[in-house]
C-alpha cells in the first residue's frame, strides 16, 4: 500500500512538472486559438495555414497582439522572436518565447508565416498551468489579423524553415567561387579600393564584394563565396551598401544568420567594416584580396614642382604605395608624403634628390569661371609615354559637385593618370589641381564627356604655410605655347 501511494505521488509530482511549460503553433485562427488547450501543434491535419506576410511583418503583428495584454513584452536580442510576460496571482506567473516561423509551399515556392509559443510557469508563483497565456496571444493574434485584413493560405505540402527571410543572388555574370572570383577582379581595369575578397572575425563567411553600377540605390554588393553556414550558398547577397568610402560611416541592409534583414551602420575603411550600431551586434569584416592598394600592379599619376624639391600631387595618387618615384626629362627621384589631406585629396611630397631641369610653378590668386585653362599630365602613364599631354577648356564653375567650394568645374578633358597634375590659366598659373571626372550610370563607358574636377587651388595655400619656400604668386606672362612654358613644372609619378 505504501508503494502504491509512493507511485502515485510521484506520478502526481511529475504531472506537475510536465504542465509547467507547454509548445503550441497557429496564426490566430478560431482553429488555432483552440489547439493550445489541447497543445495539438497541427492545427489541421491536411495541411498548415499560414499568414501570407514576411517575417519583419509578423514580428510587428506579435508586437501588436501582445502589447497591452501582457505584463512585459521584449524583442529578443536576435531580433527573431519576442518574450513575453504576464504577472497573475490567480493563474500564476509565465513567460513565453513567440517565434514567427517562415514556411515554404513545397510545390509552388510560396512562402508563408505561422508562430510557435514556448511557455513556462517562472518564479516562486509560477503558473502549472501556462497554456493560458499561449491561448490568451492567439485570440489577440486573431483580432489583429481581422483588423488588418490579413490574407492567409492552406499548404498542403511544406517545410518549416530555420530562415527567417530570404535574400538575393549576385548578377549571374560574377563568379560565385573563390579563385574565379579573385581572377575577375584581377582583370579589371577600374576596380574600386572596396572590391575584392573579405571574411568576417569568426571565420564564418567568406565573400565577394563587388561593385554593381546597374543598381543606382544599392552598387556596392557583397556575396557568398563560401560559407560555414549551411543555411547559405555561394551567391547569395550577405549586404549591401548604398555607400562605401574610405574614411566615414557606411549603412547597409544586413542578412543575419537565420537570413532576417536589418539595418547596420558600419564604420568603414577599404580594409575593414565594423558595426557600431546595432552596438550588440558585434560584426567584423576584414579584406583578404587583393592586399595591395586598389590600383592593379602599382598605379601612376602626375603632379607639378611647387619648388625646394616639393611636389603637389592627389592624396589617392599615392594612396597605399610602399614606394614612390618622381620623374622629369629621363631622370628620376625617390619621394616621401610630406603633407597628406584625405579630404581635399591633397598631397605633398618631398623629392630626396634634385630633379635637373625642374621649374616652379606660379600660383593664381584670383580666377574666375568661363576663364580658359589649360591641363597639363600624364594620362593613361606609360601607355600614352612620358610626355606631357595637354588639354584645354573653361572653368565651367567655381564650385564642384553638390556645391563643393573647394573644387572647381572644369570643361578640359582629362583621363586617368592626370590626377595630381596642375590646371593653369592663360598665363600659366596654377589655379586648380586636378581631381576626377564625373561619372554617369547612363553612359556606355560610365563618364560623362566634359564635366571634370580640380582642387580650388585656394586650398594647398595652408598646406604650404608653414614650408620653407618662396610660393611664387601669379605671373603676368604671355603664353603664346603653354607647354613651352610649363611642361617644365609638371612630373610624372608612379607607386609601388
Amino acid at each position: 500500500m505504501m508503494r502504491f501511494l509512493h507511485l502515485v505521488t510521484l506520478g502526481f509530482i511529475f504531472a506537475l512538472l510536465a504542465g509547467c511549460q507547454t509548445t503550441s503553433q497557429g496564426i490566430g485562427t478560431k482553429s488555432s486559438v483552440e489547439a493550445p488547450k489541447s497543445f495539438n501543434t497541427e492545427a489541421r491535419p491536411s495541411g498548415k495555414e499560414v499568414l501570407l506576410i514576411t517575417f519583419e511583418r509578423a514580428m510587428k503583428l506579435a508586437v501588436e497582439a501582445s502589447s497591452g495584454k501582457f505584463t512585459r513584452v521584449t524583442e529578443v536580442n536576435t531580433k527573431s522572436g519576442l518574450l513575453i510576460q504576464n504577472v497573475n496571482f490567480w493563474q500564476g506567473d509565465v513567460e513565453a518565447l513567440v517565434e514567427p516561423i517562415l514556411v515554404e509551399n513545397t510545390e509552388t515556392g510560396e512562402r508563408g508565416i505561422t508562430y510557435k509559443i514556448d511557455a513556462r510557469g517562472v518564479g516562486a508563483n509560477g503558473s502549472l498551468a501556462p497554456g493560458y497565456i499561449v491561448t490568451d496571444f492567439f485570440e489577440e493574434l486573431a483580432r489583429v489579423v481581422e483588423t488588418n485584413s490579413i490574407p492567409q493560405a492552406e499548404f498542403l505540402k511544406y517545410k518549416e524553415l530555420q530562415e527567417k527571410g530570404a535574400t538575393e543572388s549576385v548578377s549571374a555574370s560574377i563568379p560565385t567561387n573563390y579563385d574565379g572570383f579573385t581572377k575577375y577582379i584581377d582583370g579589371r581595369s577600374k576596380r574600386d579600393p572596396f572590391e575584392g575578397v573579405w571574411s568576417d572575425n569568426d571565420e564564418q563567411y567568406t565573400l565577394g564584394l563587388i561593385r554593381d553600377e546597374k543598381d543606382l540605390r544599392y552598387p556596392y554588393k557583397a556575396f557568398i563565396l563560401d560559407s560555414q553556414q549551411s543555411a547559405w550558398v555561394p551567391g547569395e547577397i550577405k549586404m549591401k551598401f548604398s555607400k562605401l568610402d574610405s574614411s566615414g560611416l557606411a549603412v547597409a541592409r544586413y542578412w543575419l544568420r537565420n537570413k532576417l534583414e536589418m539595418g547596420v551602420t558600419f564604420n568603414s575603411s577599404s580594409g575593414g567594416l565594423v558595426s557600431v550600431v546595432p552596438d550588440e551586434l558585434g560584426i567584423v569584416f576584414i579584406k583578404m584580396y587583393p592586399r595591395e592598394s586598389s590600383s592593379v600592379g602599382g598605379g601612376s599619376g602626375s603632379g607639378w614642382f611647387l619648388g625646394n624639391n616639393f611636389v603637389v600631387t592627389n592624396a589617392h595618387v599615392i594612396d597605399g604605395a610602399d614606394a614612390i618615384e618622381v620623374s622629369f626629362d629621363g631622370n628620376t627621384s625617390g619621394a616621401r608624403a610630406l603633407v597628406v589631406d584625405q579630404k581635399l585629396d591633397l598631397a605633398i611630397l618631398v623629392l630626396s634628390k634634385q630633379l635637373p631641369g625642374l621649374k616652379e610653378a606660379p600660383i593664381a590668386n584670383e580666377f574666375s569661371a568661363g576663364q580658359r585653362v589649360f591641363a597639363l599630365g600624364h594620362p593613361l602613364g606609360q601607355r600614352l609615354g612620358k610626355d606631357v599631354k595637354i588639354t584645354d577648356g573653361l572653368i565651367s564653375a567655381t564650385q564642384g559637385l553638390d556645391s563643393d567650394p573647394t573644387q572647381l568645374t572644369i570643361s578640359a578633358p582629362i583621363q586617368p593618370g592626370s590626377s595630381g597634375g596642375p590646371l593653369f590659366d592663360d598665363k600659366g598659373n596654377v589655379v586648380g589641381i586636378i581631381v576626377a571626372r564625373l561619372k554617369n550610370q547612363a553612359s556606355p563607358d560610365g563618364d560623362v564627356e566634359n564635366v571634370n574636377y580640380a582642387v580650388n587651388v585656394k586650398y594647398l595655400l595652408p598646406l604650404i604655410e608653414n614650408l620653407e619656400i618662396p610660393v611664387i604668386r601669379k605671373s603676368n606672362e604671355v603664353a603664346e605655347n603653354i607647354c613651352q612654358l610649363r611642361c617644365s613644372s609638371v612630373v610624372y609619378i608612379e607607386t609601388k
